[in-house]
């Protein structure tokens, strides 16, 4: 069963750095994920996208109702804003 985890609000790119970064507040608390999970990812479009977690990625100061995830494969436009995250592929 897929879980929303969270709604991305704002996504990064870094030069030197592959991939992008996704930030948005989660959805649920109490659902864990870890580097190395699947993940799905839903468009605005509803194109989905099925891809692993390269990373998480701490805010400062911290907050643990927002999260940043790493998607080393992935470009920016790959991750438009308001494209929703669901653990449980």
């Amino acid at each position: 069963m897929k879980r929303k985890l969270f709604t991305v609000e704002d996504s990064f790119y870094f030069a030197g750095r592959q991939g992008t970064i996704v930030a948005g507040k989660l959805e649920h608390n109490s659902l864990t994920f870890k580097a190395g999970d699947k993940v799905c990812l839903i468009q605005p479009s509803g194109k989905e996208i099925i891809v692993n977690v390269s990373g998480i990625e701490m805010t400062y100061p911290p907050n643990f109702e927002k999260v940043g995830v790493w998607f080393e494969s992935l470009t920016k436009e790959d991750v438009p804003v308001g494209t929703e995250v669901l653990l449980g592929v």
